[in-house]
């Protein structure tokens, strides 16, 4: 081997050294960069957090709601019996026939940054019979309608 190679060969060993002192970042792969994947995780769970919270604050606030309107007709309406279960408000007469009103949480879709879509709260909706009546954007639209009032003189009239 010449002089020549021989630095060469030298050289090539002293760069190769150099690079394997340097202290590298652990990494789980050696080609792929996968902090962009990372960093949508994290945006994920923060959306999911932000999602679970609001979620929950509405339910509380729909149950406040339903209280307050119980409290509300209880004082309109003294001859019936008013109950709450959580965001059912239950009107009942003397003989025992109900009325139901609710109180739910209407969503809205909106996308985060990398295009997946969430339900967050926005308003509430109030329905009379949860399972057929229509929904009402306001508790006063609800009650100043002629379901309303049709079903509580309906009440009133099967008093005992």
């Amino acid at each position: 081997m010449t002089e020549e190679q021989s630095k060469l060969i030298d050289s090539i060993i002293a760069e190769f050294n150099k690079i394997s002192a340097q202290p590298i970042e652990p990494r789980p792969f050696n080609l792929i960069d996968i902090s962009p994947i990372i960093e949508k995780n994290r945006v994920k769970e923060q959306w999911k957090a932000d999602h679970l919270a609001r979620s929950e604050e509405w339910q509380k606030r729909a149950e406040n709601e339903a209280n307050r309107i119980a409290s509300l007709l209880q004082q309109d309406l003294h001859p019936l019996k008013i109950e709450v279960e959580k965001r059912t408000i239950i009107i009942i007469n003397s003989a025992s026939y109900h009325l139901y009103m609710r109180v739910d949480v209407k969503s809205e879709s909106f996308t985060d940054p990398y295009g997946d879509a969430w339900k967050f709260p926005v308003r509430f909706e109030y329905q009379l019979q949860p399972t057929c009546g229509p929904r009402f954007q306001s508790i006063q639209e609800l009650v100043d309608s002629e379901l309303f009032a049709e079903e509580i003189r309906g009440l009133l009239s099967k008093q005992k």
